[in-house]
């Protein structure tokens, strides 16, 4: 049968376990649970070793982000600058080449036919009626190209004089 334990025997071990016991009181005397005292000093020499560069550490860090920011944000004013360069660059040959379609379009237009020209082993190409040519004109108006429908009623009045 098991034995049951005395109060006393309950005692000495809830006092070990709360360290009041005479050996945990003993234990206590004898070791100190505190550094030396040179390791002490030695640690917070150390540490004001490192106080002393933490200033200069962050203004030098301080800097760099600065000069980070400003490096960033000049070259996306540059990149801007030059996309928007471009921009007006393509804008202005667009603008020009618009400008030379129309000096182009509204110069007279020189039809010369040379029947000795032909060559009689090609095919020959069948001559536009005035119909069909004006329904070409009515297909570029529709899509919007009037400058071209210009130019070819032009081409259509010089071709067919008489019928205007």
């Amino acid at each position: 049968m098991p034995e049951v334990n005395e109060p006393a025997d309950d005692k000495l071990l809830e006092d070990y376990l709360h360290r009041k016991s005479a050996l945990s009181l003993g234990y206590r005397k004898v070791y100190v649970e505190a550094p030396p005292p040179e390791l002490d000093r030695a640690v917070k020499a150390r540490a004001k070793r490192a106080l002393r560069w933490l200033l200069p550490a962050a203004i030098s860090l301080a800097i760099a982000i600065a000069v980070l920011i400003g490096i960033n944000t000049g070259i996306h004013k540059w990149l801007d600058a030059m996309v928007d360069a471009e921009r007006n660059l393509k804008k202005l040959r667009d603008e020009q080449a618009a400008e030379k379609r129309k000096k182009e379009l509204e110069g007279p237009v020189v039809v010369a036919i040379d029947a000795n020209s032909r060559d009689h082993a090609s095919t020959p190409t069948q001559p536009r009626t005035r119909e069909t040519w004006l329904a070409e004109i009515e297909v570029l108006r529709k899509a919007g190209r009037h400058e071209e429908a210009d130019a070819e009623l032009r081409k259509l009045q010089a071709a067919f004089p008489k019928q205007n």
